[in-house]
């Protein structure tokens, strides 16, 4: 039981950490895309 519960927090970490990455590329694309239409 522990060790599966580690194992789903592993994964939800995991999960946040992916979704952050998309977040901060997401950001820098719109970043860009207004200071190029600027």
């Amino acid at each position: 039981m522990l060790s599966h519960n580690n194992q789903a927090v592993q994964l939800d970490g995991s999960i946040v950490m992916a979704f952050t990455l998309v977040d901060v590329v997401i950001y820098a694309l719109i970043c860009r895309w207004a200071v190029a239409y600027r």
